[in-house]
């Protein structure tokens, strides 16, 4: 397998999907849960953490509607 590593000079964010906004407090919770499971790391400003990681780029987060459900999938890419 062949790794290639690629240099950003600059930080690459990425706005939530608009489908965050179909239920923001799913988000809220998820986030939550995930921090409280030491998966998500607290907040940072951007500039904050540039400074203790370089360049970084954002994984934008998204809800899809579960099927015959009033429930949500979240996505992150």
């Amino acid at each position: 397998m062949l790794v290639f590593l690629i240099h950003h000079p600059h930080l690459i964010p990425f706005e939530n999907h608009s489908s965050s906004l179909l239920n923001p407090s799913v988000i809220d919770a998820y986030i939550l849960s995930e921090q409280a499971a030491g998966r998500y790391s607290a907040g940072f400003t951007p500039s904050d953490l540039e400074l203790l990681i370089g360049p970084f780029r954002t994984s934008p987060l998204g809800l899809v509607p579960k099927p015959h459900s009033d429930k949500f999938r979240i996505i992150q890419d």
